[in-house]
C-alpha cells in the first residue's frame, strides 16, 4: 500500500474507534478482523470490525448508529455488533482466527485469549 493510503487507513481506524468508544461511553470492545487484521488487505480492502456490547437489543440499529456518526468520506466498512456470549459461536470464532483488539472497555481480552479458534475449523 502507498504511504498516503496507509496513513489515511490508520487515521480512519483511529477515528472509527474513537467514535465507537464515544457512542458507548467506553463500555464497548472493538476488534478488527479479516484482511486488515491479517495484513493481507489491498488498498481498497474493507475494514471488518466487531463491536462487542454488554446488551444488544438490535444489532443492525447499533451498526447504523455507528455508521451515521462517521464522516461521509471513509473506507469500506463492515460492522458486526454482538454480545460477549456470542464470542463462543463457531462462526465468530472462525472470523476471529486473526484479529487485533483495538479497544477493550469490557475487559474481555482474557476471554478472547481462552477461545479455542481451532475448534471452528472443519
Amino acid at each position: 500500500m502507498s504511504s498516503k493510503i496507509v496513513h489515511d487507513a490508520e487515521e480512519f481506524l483511529t477515528k472509527l474507534v474513537r467514535v465507537i468508544v464515544d457512542i458507548y461511553s467506553g463500555e464497548v470492545t472493538v476488534i478488527l478482523f479479516g484482511g486488515r487484521a491479517r495484513g493481507t488487505s489491498s488498498d481498497a480492502g474493507d475494514f471488518d470490525v466487531l463491536v462487542v456490547l454488554r446488551n444488544v437489543q438490535d444489532p443492525i440499529e447499533e451498526a447504523v448508529k455507528i455508521r451515521r456518526a462517521l464522516p461521509k468520506r471513509r473506507f469500506p466498512l463492515d460492522i458486526l455488533v454482538i454480545e460477549p456470549k456470542d464470542l463462543e459461536k463457531p462462526i465468530i470464532r472462525k472470523m476471529l482466527e486473526h484479529y487485533k483488539l483495538l479497544y477493550d472497555g469490557l475487559k474481555i481480552a482474557n476471554m478472547l485469549s481462552n477461545i479455542d479458534f481451532s475448534a471452528s475449523k472443519p
